[in-house]
C-alpha cells in the first residue's frame, strides 16, 4: 500500500482523481483495500436490522430479502479481497484505522454527508440501507465518477492494462450457491475470472438498476438490493 490507511479519509476520492496514466499495481492495491473496507462496512447495518426481526417465520419475506443482501455483501468483500490477493496485496480487516466505526461515514469519501448507524429495522434503517445501494447516487465529490459502480469499472480497466499482475495467489474459495446463485467465492486466476467478479459486484446493485444477470453461473438472477428493498419496504413490521 502507498497510501496511509484512514477509514474516514477520501482515499475513494483520490484514487479517482489520478490521471489514468497513473493507474498501476499501487493504485489497483490501493483501491481494491479501499474497495474491501467498503464492502465490510455495509454489512453491520444490515445484520443489526436482519437480527431485529423476532418471528422469521412470520415475517419471512422481509427475513429473506435482507439476508440475500448480507450474503450478496459478504461475496462482495471475499471477492474484493481475492482480488486484492491474486495481485500479491493482503487485505487489512484488523487494523484499527480501517474498521468500520458507527455512526459514521462510508469509507473514502462515499456517499458524502450520509451518516451509517446500527439499529433494528426501522423505517430510518430501510432509508439508510435505500441510499447505500442506490446506485446512481453520488459515489464522492469528485468529477471523476459518479457511481460505486464507477470505481468499480476503473479497478476493472485498470486490470484490463496490467492483467499481467493477476497470479492467482491465495485465493479463497466457498460454495456459497445455496444462498442464492452468483454468491460462490470463486478463485480469480485470470482476466475472465475477476471480469466476472466485477460484474457480479456491479450487478447485485451497486453500479446498476437493471434486471441482475449472473455472469459466474449465466443465470438470470433475484434482482440487485434496491428491488429486494422494496420487498422489505411493503412487508417489514419495523420496531418502534
Amino acid at each position: 500500500m502507498t497510501a496511509l490507511l484512514d477509514y474516514r479519509s477520501n482515499r475513494i476520492v483520490e484514487l479517482m482523481g489520478e490521471p489514468a496514466d497513473h493507474r498501476d499495481a499501487d493504485w489497483l492495491k490501493d483501491s481494491l483495500q479501499q474497495a474491501v473496507m467498503l464492502e465490510l462496512a455495509t454489512l453491520p447495518p444490515y445484520l443489526c436490522g436482519l437480527w431485529s426481526i423476532e418471528d422469521p417465520d412470520r415475517d419471512g419475506d422481509v427475513f429473506e430479502a435482507i439476508r440475500r443482501i448480507v450474503f450478496d455483501e459478504m461475496s462482495h468483500l471475499a471477492l474484493a479481497g481475492n482480488m486484492l490477493t491474486t495481485i500479491g496485496g493482503a487485505p487489512r480487516l484488523a487494523d484499527p484505522r480501517t474498521v468500520p466505526a458507527y455512526p459514521g461515514p462510508l469509507p473514502g469519501g462515499v456517499r458524502p454527508g450520509l451518516t451509517v448507524f446500527l439499529s433494528g429495522l426501522t423505517k430510518e434503517s430501510l432509508d439508510l440501507y435505500s441510499r447505500i445501494e442506490a446506485p446512481d447516487d453520488p459515489l464522492a465529490e469528485s468529477r471523476a465518477s459518479t457511481s460505486i459502480g464507477a470505481f468499480y469499472t476503473a479497478i476493472l480497466d485498470v486490470f484490463r492494462t496490467h492483467a499481467d499482475l493477476i497470479a492467482g495467489t491465495r485465493q479463497l474459495t466457498r460454495n456459497m450457491s445455496h444462498h442464492g446463485q452468483g454468491n460462490s467465492v470463486v478463485a480469480l486466476t485470470g482476466l475472465p475470472q475477476v471480469t466476472a467478479a466485477i460484474e457480479v459486484i456491479k450487478e447485485q446493485g451497486e453500479g446498476t438498476w437493471g434486471a441482475r444477470r449472473e455472469p459466474l453461473t449465466g443465470v438470470t438472477g433475484r434482482g440487485a438490493p434496491h428491488k429486494q428493498l422494496g420487498v422489505v419496504s411493503g412487508g417489514a413490521r419495523l420496531l418502534v
